[in-house]
Parts: C-alpha cells; sequence; structure tokens
C-alpha cells in the first residue's frame, strides 16, 4: 500500500516537472520568435533608410566624377537636392506595416507566458490610430511610371489583417493558445509579408535603376587618361556597394522565414518549431547585420 502510494506520488512529480518542462520550452521558443520579429523588423527599417540613401550617394557621385573627368571641383549646392527614393507619407503608411509585425511578435511571446503586459495594449492603441486612412496611402504607393505598388484587393486584405491584429490584442479574443493565435492570424500575417515584399522590391528597383543608369552614363570615364582609371574604379565599388545595400533579397528571405516559422507554430506547437524558430531568427540577424552596416 506504501509502495503504491510512494509511486504514485513519484509519477505525479514526473509529470507536473514534464508540465513545467514544457510550458519553459513554449515560452523559450514563443520569446524567440518574437526577437526575431523585432530583428526581421528592424532589417526592414534598415532596409528602407538604406534605399532612401541612394539618391545622396548618387549626389556624391556625380561631385566624385567631375572631379575625376576635369580634376575640378563640382560644388553639392550647384546640384539638385537629392530627393528620397521613399516620400515621407509613404514611409510613415510602410511603417505601420512593419509595427503590425512587431506587434505580432510580442502578443504571442505574452501569450506564451500567460499574460499581455500594458505597453502591448498601449502598441496596439497606436497602431490603431495609424489605420486611419491607411488604404488611401497605401493605394497610392507607386514608383514613376509603374503602375500602383499594390492592388486595390492587397490593400484590403493589409487593412483587414492589421485590424485582426490590434483587435486579437486589445479583445484578448485568441485564448491562451500560442498554437491557436498562430494558425487564426496566419492569413492575416501572409498579407502584410506579402505587401511588404511586393514594395520592398518596388522601392529597391527604383534604387538599383538610379545605379544602373548613372553608371551607364559614365563608361566615357574609362576612355579618360589612365591616371582617372583607378578614381574611377573605387567609385564604381562604392556605387556598386550603395546598390547591394538597396536589394531587397535578404530582407524578403528573412520575412518569408517569418511566415514559415509562423506556420511551423501553428501546426506543431511551439515546442514543435524550433527549427523553424531558429532559422528564422539566423535570416533575421543576418539581414539585419547586413543592412545596418551600411548605417556604420
Amino acid at each position: 500500500m506504501f509502495s503504491a502510494l510512494k509511486s504514485f506520488l513519484f509519477l505525479i512529480a514526473v509529470v507536473a516537472v514534464s508540465a513545467c518542462v514544457g510550458q519553459s520550452n513554449i515560452q523559450g521558443t514563443a520569446s524567440q520568435f518574437s526577437q526575431a520579429t523585432l530583428t526581421a523588423a528592424s532589417a526592414e527599417d534598415a532596409f528602407l533608410a538604406d534605399v532612401n540613401k541612394t539618391g545622396a550617394t548618387a549626389n556624391n557621385a556625380l561631385v566624385r566624377e567631375q572631379w575625376i573627368r576635369k580634376r575640378t571641383s563640382l560644388q553639392p549646392e550647384s546640384l539638385d537636392a537629392p530627393k528620397p527614393v521613399i516620400s515621407p507619407a509613404a514611409a510613415n503608411s510602410i511603417g505601420t506595416l512593419v509595427d503590425a509585425i512587431r506587434l505580432y511578435g510580442q502578443a504571442l511571446q505574452a501569450l506564451a507566458a500567460d499574460g499581455a503586459t500594458t505597453s502591448l495594449g498601449q502598441n496596439a492603441t497606436t497602431l490603431v490610430s495609424s489605420l486611419q486612412g491607411l488604404d488611401q496611402t497605401i493605394q497610392a504607393l507607386a514608383v514613376p511610371g509603374k503602375p500602383p505598388v499594390l492592388a486595390s484587393s492587397q490593400v484590403n486584405f493589409v487593412v483587414a489583417g492589421i485590424n485582426n491584429i490590434t483587435g486579437f490584442v486589445l479583445g484578448k479574443i485568441i485564448a491562451r493558445d500560442v498554437e491557436q493565435a498562430a494558425s487564426a492570424r496566419g492569413d492575416d500575417l501572409k498579407a502584410i509579408v506579402g505587401a511588404l515584399k511586393l514594395i520592398n522590391v518596388a522601392y529597391g528597383g527604383v534604387a538599383a535603376d538610379n545605379f544602373d543608369a548613372f553608371k551607364l552614363a559614365n563608361l566615357a570615364v574609362l576612355r579618360s587618361p589612365a591616371s582617372n582609371l583607378t578614381d574611377f574604379n573605387a567609385l564604381t565599388t562604392e556605387i556598386v556597394q550603395a546598390r547591394a545595400q538597396a536589394d531587397p533579397a535578404k530582407v524578403n528571405a528573412a520575412l518569408d522565414a517569418l511566415v514559415q516559422a509562423n506556420t511551423a507554430v501553428a501546426t506543431a506547437g511551439p515546442g514543435g518549431a524550433l527549427a523553424q524558430v531558429q532559422g528564422f531568427a539566423q535570416a533575421a540577424t543576418n539581414a539585419y547585420n547586413f543592412y545596418a552596416a551600411a548605417a556604420k
């Protein structure tokens, strides 16, 4: 009798410890997912900043090219002021999409920890206030000579997705289940990520076209005296590097990894999605390190 009781109590202890370990693993994976999501959002911010620097970089290149060609200084003020590739209004709209991704990552971590934070609710409320007129400003996103970046149907899905994500934070309508939350909001996340990827390709393409046009226009420098060649090669190297910083491949790969990790969490739960979450974290870190390097 006593032996049976000891065995029963031991079994209860094992189950309790296993449950604690399991919950710890869930929280740990959710925390990694959240941190990777924040890193991916920061990588997006850094990429957009790099794209917007390309106007100034091209202007500086014109000044240096003039020196290489004629060995005379061209005053920067004689050039038109560089215009950002992304207007302030467009940047604000895109920022709302990025903030929605941040909020989603924070929400899953709070859910895994069985409690939401005050700052999470404040972030959601702030995001809701940004939705006023967002459909019009996103619909207006365009690059010169091309149709709008997003179709009307995509805009509707994006705005609805942000509404849904802020709604589950403010209304706490996704229960206390990370797996269920990832499943319920998966399509919303895909809509926002898909829109960001198209935006990245569109504006990154403008920056790339500017640099390609600049290089083609200045190939004549190679026919200048040989003494100019070293300077020209150095200038070309700078342009190639700046062009690379405006390539969206790495940030879009991180966004793809975000969706894949979320799908894994939805189907296998945080405990079964560790590999995908770690892969997402690595892709997000790689993207951030690459684009942020231009600011250093």
